[in-house]
Parts: C-alpha cells; sequence; structure tokens
C-alpha cells in the first residue's frame, strides 16, 4: 500500500502509476476480461431461462408447424442461416438425399463464395453428405418470393428474415420445431468456430429435423 499526502491510502494499479510504473499485465488482464465474463453469465442465464420456457412449448411447436407444412406441400424449399456455409448448405444437401423431387436452395446473410470450413466438410462426410464443392450465397428477394417455406435455424434468423422480407415471413419456420424430441432448445446452433464434435452433434440434428420436415409431405401424398 501507499499513503500520500492526505493520508488515503491507495495501491495495486493506482499505486504503481504514481510512481511512474507499469501496472502488472495480469491486473490488466483481469480488468478487460471482467465484462467479457460478465456478458458471457448473462447470456448463459438468458439462454437457459429461454430454453426453460421453451421445453413446455415444444410439443405443441412441433404439431403446428407440422400441421402448416402438410397443408402446403411445398415444392419448393430455401434453408438459410448466417453464412451459408455451415448449417444452411448441410440441410440443403441433406434434404436433396432424402427427397430428391423438391427443388431445394440455400443462402446466407453475409460473405458470399466462401467454401464450409474443414470441420463442417469432415463431419458431413461421416454421414455421407459430400459438399465440397459448395460456395455461399448472399440471401436474395427472389430466393424468399420463390420458396414455398423457408426453414431458420435460431430466432435472430427467424426475426431477421421476417424483418427484412414481411410478404414471405408466413412460410417462415424453425428448423428445430420439427426435431421429434425436445433436444435442450429450439435453435439449432451455429458451430462455426468450434471443433468437428460440434459439427456431428449439430449435423445429427438438422437431419433428424430435415427428416422429419419430409415426412409431413409424405403424410401429405398418401
Amino acid at each position: 500500500m501507499h499513503q500520500v499526502r492526505d493520508g488515503t491510502q491507495i495501491g495495486g494499479w493506482a499505486a504503481a502509476a504514481l510512481h511512474g510504473q507499469r501496472p502488472m499485465q495480469t491486473t490488466s488482464l483481469s480488468i478487460r476480461r471482467g465484462p467479457r465474463v460478465v456478458r458471457r453469465a448473462v447470456r448463459q442465464l438468458r439462454d437457459a431461462a429461454r430454453n426453460a420456457l421453451d421445453r413446455p412449448q415444444h410439443r405443441r411447436r412441433n404439431q403446428r408447424a407440422r400441421r402448416r407444412l402438410e397443408q402446403i406441400a411445398p415444392a419448393s424449399v430455401l434453408f438459410v442461416c448466417s453464412g451459408n456455409i455451415c448449417r444452411s448448405p448441410y440441410a440443403e444437401r441433406v434434404w436433396k438425399a432424402l427427397g430428391p423431387n423438391v427443388a431445394v436452395d440455400s443462402a446466407g446473410f453475409i460473405g458470399p463464395n466462401r467454401a464450409p470450413p474443414p470441420e463442417a466438410l469432415l463431419a458431413a462426410t461421416e454421414g455421407g453428405i459430400a459438399h465440397v464443392d459448395h460456395r455461399s450465397k448472399l440471401l436474395r428477394p427472389g430466393m424468399t418470393r420463390s420458396a414455398d417455406a423457408i426453414f431458420a435455424f435460431d430466432g435472430q434468423l427467424v426475426a431477421r428474415l421476417r424483418r427484412e422480407y414481411p410478404r414471405d415471413a408466413r412460410r417462415v419456420y424453425w428448423l428445430g420445431d420439427f426435431d421429434p424430441v425436445w433436444s435442450g432448445q429450439r435453435a439449432i446452433g451455429d458451430p462455426w468456430g468450434k471443433d468437428v464434435r460440434e459439427f456431428r452433434r449439430i449435423f445429427t440434428r438438422i437431419e433428424r429435423c430435415v427428416a422429419a420436415a419430409l415426412s409431413c409431405r409424405a403424410n401429405d401424398s398418401s
């Protein structure tokens, strides 16, 4: 501790600054990291609260989504995620593999002409889906107008689609609502920047949701 002339005691980085010394780096880092830790904790609490509210509603949302899709029997579908390199291109290829008589496309809001990350390619190949030739596309108004059903993966995407394309809002679906089981959250999270295990987990859920959505068309045609 250091005592200044009025008797006040100061310590740590303040005392070091008083003597013209550089504060310890660990103290500086902890100060900078503090807000990030708080924001992360708040985000985790918010997500946990949202998931707790979503769980009891999943069955009703699942039934409603299935009824909506059965009524239109889509001949064209569109998958939309943030960058069109992780979730939406995989969903597009899975739908094509399982339902070849439907026009399928995918797009994103950022970063055109990018390839999927290596982790996505590896996880997809393990699942029997090859999309090494995929390059990301930006979402255009004509794509939403021509799609009978538009599938999004999380709340931000759903809200943005409905806000920017209000005429097509009634055709926007949460893909996660088609999951036949509750998976802990309504959203299908973005695995970008994570390891291949997370891509496997996300892709497995996408496969399950796409298959469930496709079964609505099968029920309609029977």
